[in-house]
């Protein structure tokens, strides 16, 4: 944002700053065709309302010429914002941006692959084997048949030794 704010800050201040430097179709000193907060150029700049005809075209000398208009326009091949054209140095934005961008979208692609080694990791230490929790439950059935068995023998036994001893 801040970058945003260079750029509409610098635009605003050259401009004026050309359009000041020239008369209008009037006679008069130029308009500025700008204004801006400070800070959040970006977001506040906005047109005075100047008309067409308070628009200083002409160089102070030369009023009914055009020569502070083609210094206007000079402006956009002009490298007048940090030593770089004013396309340049939104394209500089844009790169940043697109860097961060793709950062961002590379980081969370590694912070996924992170999350999924993490629950990897906490099912296999802590996760339970279905196979091994099969084995245990035919365990305990053979062992709770067993004891079944036990104490039907057992009841047999002391079924036949009260039958002996009447």
């Amino acid at each position: 944002m801040s970058g945003l704010d260079q750029l509409a800050q610098g635009i605003a201040n050259q401009v004026n700053g050309q359009l000041a430097a020239g008369v209008d179709v009037y006679g008069n000193p130029g308009a500025a065709l700008f204004r801006f907060s400070i800070p959040g150029a970006a977001s506040t700049l906005s047109f005075t309302g100047i008309g067409p005809g308070e628009l200083a075209a002409a160089t102070a000398g030369a009023a009914a010429g055009n020569g502070n208009a083609l210094a206007l326009a000079g402006l956009e091949t002009g490298a007048v914002l940090n030593g770089q054209t004013f396309v340049r140095f939104y394209g500089s934005i844009a790169s940043g941006v697109g860097r961060d961008v793709a950062d961002g979208r590379d980081n969370l692609g590694f912070q996924k692959q992170l999350l999924a080694q993490a629950r990897a990791h906490r099912a296999a230490s802590s996760g339970v084997s279905l196979d091994q929790e099969a084995i245990l439950l035919v365990e305990y059935q053979r062992a709770y048949e067993a004891t079944a068995k036990l104490v039907r023998i057992l009841d047999q036994i002391s079924q036949e030794t009260i039958d002996m001893l009447r």
